[in-house]
């Protein structure tokens, strides 16, 4: 099957939707055309010169990346700058080049939530609201021996999830009635005859972002020709997205405990601290990254520890101030191992929709910074 930059894009962009980045990044395709043919991809935390040349040699024909290559205005692309060779090597090579930075830091299953969840925190809330997402209740009428049928695609789709539960209806029996005109093909029922059918009416709550989605595995799982639904915005309800997140662990453990567990998740020699190392943990923030920023935020929230990276002086002497133990766990670090999984993510989905696409992920990339 023909696979253009596009079709990958949506599939990325299911995951994590432009509309979430801040209005400052700069996200979506760097570099190339939507309609380009796709056979092989590469993910990687960032593009230098060893990645690019990975990429050459490996026939690459898109390159996701995560922090996004082109970030500040240019006035000119020549080989006399380091980001000028690379842009012109690329459009030479015919590689085509994807960023998703903020909108995949914020997305459900993102770059945080991964960390969060490798750690063992539950009970996940966001740490620094960026969005409110609006949700809708949808309701759909199906008979009665096809309930089970359309109430799991709609599960399947996303609907019925709320904060920390999943699989949420709400079902109510009723009899419904419907004729059918001239040119059409009931399911139930012959043309120009009312029919009268015991239905159920299905209600799930849906948030904004998988609201299409929904509709789409509504209409393709629901027995009827033209099935009935409605959608309603709910104005008092909204579902908080942002940077970082807050969890608690089911049982309490000590801070060294936490380090050696953040070393072996992360494969990492080290870890910066600042603040007093706790003897017990129960409550952790994280913010993958560079998230000195919310450091207040983590504070006010109930942190025993706070796990980022890029951690400077005077952030450090705040931590001490506060109270607050913060774990700098390196920006490279906390990003890097969300890049296998983003991998096996767009693999999975390629392979659901037939795609004929490889994924790879970068073997060249090291970290900048180096321990000795």
């Amino acid at each position: 099957m023909f696979v253009n930059s596009q079709k990958i894009i949506n599939l990325l962009e299911q995951l994590a939707p432009r509309k979430l980045a801040e209005d400052w990044d700069n996200i979506g395709l760097l570099i190339g055309s939507e309609q380009h043919e796709i056979s092989k991809i590469m993910v990687v935390l960032d593009i230098d010169e060893t990645v690019l040349v990975e990429a050459i040699e490996k026939n690459v024909d898109l390159i996701i990346t995560h922090h996004p290559f082109i970030f500040k205005g240019m006035k000119t692309i020549t080989d006399k700058t380091y980001h000028g060779r690379m842009i012109r090597t690329l459009i030479k090579e015919d590689i085509h080049v994807y960023a998703a930075h903020t909108n995949l830091d914020v997305a459900d299953n993102g770059l945080n939530d991964y960390l969060a969840h490798l750690i063992g925190l539950e009970n996940l809330t966001v740490l620094n609201t960026t969005k409110k997402e609006p949700y809708y209740k949808l309701y759909t009428m199906v008979p009665k021996d096809s309930v089970e049928v359309v109430e799991e695609a709609l599960y399947k789709s996303g609907a019925g999830r709320y904060e920390h539960y999943d699989q949420c209806s709400f079902k109510i029996e009723g009899r419904g009635s419907f004729r059918p005109l001239e040119g059409s093909n009931p399911t139930i029922g012959v043309v120009d005859k009312r029919e009268h059918l015991d239905e159920v009416r299905i209600e799930v709550l849906v948030a904004e972002q998988v609201l299409d989605q929904c509709i789409k595995g509504l209409i393709k799982a629901h027995p009827y020709e033209t099935p009935a639904y409605s959608v309603i915005k709910i104005e008092n309800l909204s579902k908080l997205q942002g940077l970082g997140r807050v969890g608690v662990f089911r049982e309490a453990l000590s801070g060294r405990v936490l380090i050696e567990k953040m070393k072996e998740i992360l494969n990492c020699e080290l870890i910066r601290v600042a603040g007093q190392l706790p003897d017990k943990v129960l409550k952790v923030g994280l913010c993958t990254g560079a998230g000195a920023d919310f450091i207040h935020k983590a504070k006010l929230m109930g942190c025993d520890v706070y796990i980022t990276g890029d951690l400077k002086y005077h952030e450090a002497q705040l931590a001490n101030q506060l109270g607050l133990c913060i774990f700098d766990c390196g920006h490279y670090e906390t990003e890097q191992i969300y890049m296998t999984y983003l991998a096996q993510y767009l693999q999975e989905k390629c392979l659901e929709k037939n795609y004929e696409v490889k994924l790879i992920k970068s073997e060249s990339l090291e970290n900048p910074i180096k321990v000795y």
